[in-house]
């Protein structure tokens, strides 16, 4: 079985990799915060909550393919990358499916901001396939990020890649896609998104010193009952 899906995709360079500004401590604690000879001391218990994520619906996929494609006028411009979309979705055994509506609340209850009301539609009742993790780090100005990650192909759009991918043999994972769905109820989501945030300061800073990622992924199906023992 294939491992948790690791959402970087090859060749794709991070586009925002600007500074943030750093978290005022001293003014969100309530006690005094002395500065050092190494610098001023920070707070494990703030975290910045950042979310993330690529969301792909069908009207913006020809621009995406021309993006990474080029202007060039030529079948294979947009072929190439069409097919290395659809083969990253389709190399894991299992793939989360989420309506638009679960993605707009999944970041809002992540990052604490409240999304517009204009900005969940028209693909609000869209279901996406959906590829997540969700990583704690120190960013370069010392603070603790929390940040959850994601890649969001609406399934339309995965129609449209697959016509643009135009493989010329049958392809094994678009075939096996519908029975590699696991559409994740909203109640889950919400105590998955409550554990995440879960923690003492102390575990968070543990993790974000040792920059632990964690791939949100649905479990295998049973293949057969579990046993249960007699007596």
């Amino acid at each position: 079985m294939n491992g948790p899906p690791d959402v970087h995709m090859d060749d794709v360079e991070d586009v925002n990799d600007s500074p943030r500004m750093p978290i005022q401590h001293h003014m969100l604690l309530p006690i005094p915060i002395p500065n050092t000879k190494g610098g001023s001391l920070r707070s494990a218990f703030l975290s910045d909550f950042k979310f993330v994520c690529l969301y792909l619906t069908e009207k913006l996929v020809p621009s995406l393919l021309q993006l990474i494609g080029g202007r060039e006028e030529k079948r294979e411009a947009v072929q190439k990358p069409a097919r290395q979309i659809i083969n990253f979705l389709t190399q894991f055994n299992e793939i989360l499916v989420l309506a638009g509506a679960d993605l707009d609340l999944l970041e809002s209850a992540w990052s604490g901001n409240t999304l517009p009301n204009d900005q969940t539609e028209p693909e609000a009742s869209e279901q996406f396939y959906v590829l997540m993790e969700a990583s704690c780090y120190f960013d370069s100005s010392w603070n603790i990020v929390r940040e959850i990650s994601c890649i969001a192909v609406s399934k339309s759009a995965f129609r449209l890649l697959a016509s643009y991918a135009n493989f010329v043999a049958r392809h094994s994972g678009i075939e096996r896609l519908p029975m590699n769905e696991r559409i994740c109820p909203r109640d889950v989501l919400w105590n998955c998104i409550e554990c995440l945030r879960s923690g003492s300061p102390w575990h968070v800073l543990l993790s974000t010193i040792n920059s632990t990622l964690l791939s949100i992924y649905p479990l295998p199906e049973l293949q057969r009952p579990r046993f249960h023992s007699c007596g």
